[in-house]
């Protein structure tokens, strides 16, 4: 009977071994995990304050019109039309498309600034629309935390907004505003730009810190599991 708990004891021993080598190995990879992700985070805001203060910074200064991009003033004068809004993006530096409209009647303006891709939905001017879209890659299980994270930022910055795309692939960033003239659009174009960077860095600064607090609480449920297991296993081994 001594010879039979001294093999439970040492097997029990060996599954103890086992699940601390196995839970330290996890805690090790996560520390891993985390500290990357805080350097990634660093690295990002750095980068997108940069951008952001450039935008602001060029918003301020009107930059030189070239001989091709001389404004109409009759265009000044009317109502905005997706002519005047093109024009407006070529006045700032940038090279637009515009669509054909679809059956609909929609009709978007494509433009790049900074390397980042933005549309400008013209459908309903003088009401105008303009966003970027950003891709994630992230697990089904976290789904919950970009929809939140989401939610937070449209329901508390006044001007912009950001939502999931259909599939859940990318999140989309939008300010909208009323062109009451091509003056306002042109002047103040960099700084809607500027409001969509924004936007963005307040979405991935609450979404790092739900994922955070998410990954905390898995950590803190996980340590509590093992602990319940190894209480188990010395219960059974005693009786």
């Amino acid at each position: 009977m001594e010879t039979i708990n001294i093999i439970l004891l040492a097997i029990l021993a060996i599954i103890g071994f086992a699940l601390w080598f196995d839970l330290r190995a996890k805690n090790h990879a996560q520390r891993i995990k985390s500290e990357l992700d805080v350097k990634v985070d660093s690295i990002r805001k750095t980068l997108d304050g940069t951008l952001t203060r450039v935008m602001r910074l060029e918003d301020a200064v009107k930059p030189p019109q070239e001989e091709n991009h001389i404004e109409d003033k009759e265009v000044m004068k009317k109502p905005v039309t997706i002519d005047s809004v093109l024009t407006a993006i070529r006045i700032n530096g940038y090279k637009p498309s515009a669509d054909n409209p679809d059956a609909n009647g929609r009709q978007v303006v494509y433009f790049t600034a900074y390397e980042i891709n933005f549309r400008a939905d013209t459908t309903n001017l003088p009401f105008l629309s303009i966003a970027a879209v950003y891709g994630v890659n992230e697990t089904k299980e976290r789904l919950d935390l970009l929809e939140n994270a989401a939610s937070q930022i449209t329901s508390c910055m006044y001007i912009g907004k950001a939502f999931l795309t259909e599939n859940a692939d990318g999140v989309i960033f939008s300010t909208e505003m009323i062109c009451d003239s091509y003056v306002h659009l042109r002047d103040n174009l960099k700084h809607y730009l500027a409001i969509i960077n924004d936007t963005k860095n307040h979405f991935f600064d609450t979404y790092s810190s739900l994922k955070e607090k998410r990954e905390a609480e898995m950590k803190a449920l996980l340590s509590g599991n093992d602990f319940s297991q190894s209480t188990a296993s010395k219960s059974k081994v005693q009786s």
